[in-house]
């Protein structure tokens, strides 16, 4: 039989080591909304975050993750994508990776914005950005 501490060795987080090329192509991909793979890719920028926010820093992805919880047609994302989020300004270790100017502005931006010619879409996203700072 196994002995406690060989269970929880095996349960112990690894490192995830990834390129930021990698990371920078998943954001390419997470911000194509009529990519097939989109939604995967934002999955795998969210389960990032928290280990790797530096990289996803560097390459843009946590201001992709803000334009996802953003869009009405991944509401289904945004309760995921809103936890992870208030992780990473909850901790000291990955606050600091968010970037006032690039990343935080699309989130504001929307009750800012003139009405283009497609209302809805500006309605629908007002609502999702409401229901993100209510949270917040």
């Amino acid at each position: 039989t196994a002995s406690t501490s060989d269970i929880s060795s095996s349960f112990e987080p690894r490192r995830i080591d990834v390129p930021v090329s990698i990371v920078q192509r998943m954001v390419s991909v997470a911000e194509t909304p009529d990519d097939p793979m989109r939604k995967k890719c934002i999955l795998m920028l969210r389960d990032l975050a928290p280990y790797r926010c530096r990289i996803l820093s560097q390459a843009h992805g946590i201001r992709a993750l803000l334009q996802a919880m953003l869009e009405p047609r991944l509401a289904d994302l945004m309760p995921s994508l809103l936890l992870t989020f208030l992780h990473l300004l909850d901790h000291n270790s990955t606050r600091r990776y968010l970037r006032t100017s690039v990343d935080l502005p699309g989130l504001f931006a929307v009750f800012t914005e003139k009405p283009g010619t497609d209302v809805t879409d500006l309605t629908e996203r007002m609502k999702c950005a409401r229901g993100i700072v209510l949270v917040m």
